[in-house]
């Protein structure tokens, strides 16, 4: 039971991980501009969401 725990919590962010680099092939696939930009972009998201919230917000 202790697993299926745990793979409820992490399924969001593997699918979220999925998602991301399903954009980035497929950005390669148009162009190989576009899915530099493409993985740019991916890699923006993925740091916003990965990184701790400031001290500021946690305090409201």
């Amino acid at each position: 039971m202790d697993k299926l725990e745990q793979l409820k919590q992490a399924l969001p962010m593997l699918l979220f991980l999925a998602s991301l680099v399903a954009f980035t092939v497929a950005g390669f696939l148009i162009n190989n501009i576009v899915g530099l930009v493409v993985m740019g972009v991916c890699l923006l998201v993925l740091g916003w969401v990965l990184s701790p919230t400031s001290p500021q917000t946690q305090k409201r």
